[in-house]
């Protein structure tokens, strides 16, 4: 009797184990699976963008500054600003954007998007400058730099827009870097995505204490 039910008993253990044997092996190869099949790669305009950083054409543009003025005749004091941009100074009335953006793009000092490396040179003196974008595209317009540097962006009608994304993906990161001696250091440091309308815009490029240099390369494009 009791031979019996160690028999059943040890035939019972041997069919649950191989049960657990079979399911574990199921398990692992489902996530082995999942892992092997999962990618996460860049988006394909952030694919575009560095395929640009990694050509040789590149267009140097220098930003304008804005500099407050005071013109004293007599007791009277006027308050004008100079718009410098390329070696000229333009006189304007104030230093609102659109009165900018109006006088620098009749100067056309303007970038549109493309497969072109812009090679940003900012001023020493000011934190804050100037250039005009013509945007063709009626959807998302995505501007790269190599640099922390930071932007705005106004419209025509004087209206500071908001970025609808400031976030660095992840992918975007590992994805385009190169290698300096034992370190691999991401080549896009600021990305900025807006959703905008065809028109001209007003960029005010913004060098802060984590902006390395004050030149560095920018890429535009349009999706």
């Amino acid at each position: 009797m009791l031979k019996n039910i160690m028999l059943k008993f040890g035939l019972l253990s041997f069919f649950i184990l191989v049960f657990l044997v079979i399911s574990c092996d199921s398990i692992v190869e489902s996530l082995d699976s999942g892992f092997k099949t999962e990618k996460y790669e860049m988006l394909a305009i952030d694919t575009l963008a560095a395929a640009i950083f990694s050509d040789t054409l590149i267009t140097d543009i220098v930003p304008a500054i804005v500099e407050k003025i005071e013109i004293v005749s007599g007791t009277d004091t006027t308050i004008v600003y100079g718009l410098k941009y390329a070696g000229v100074t333009d006189t304007i009335s104030d230093n609102q954007s659109i009165t900018i953006l109006n006088s620098l793009y009749a100067d056309s000092a303007r970038l549109s998007a493309g497969s072109v490396i812009f090679n940003v040179k900012s001023s020493p003196d000011s934190f804050s400058t100037y250039y005009c974008y013509d945007c063709n595209a009626s959807e998302k317009s995505v501007f790269y730099f190599t640099d922390y540097a930071k932007m705005n962006l106004t419209d025509e009608n004087g209206n500071t827009l908001n970025v609808s994304s400031d976030m660095m993906p992840l992918e975007t990161i590992a994805g385009y870097f190169t290698v300096q001696g034992t370190y691999a250091k991401s080549v896009i440091k600021a990305r900025y995505e807006y959703d905008l309308s065809p028109g001209k815009y007003l960029i005010e490029f913004i060098t802060t204490d984590q902006t390395v240099s004050r030149t560095f390369e920018a890429v535009v494009l349009e999706e």
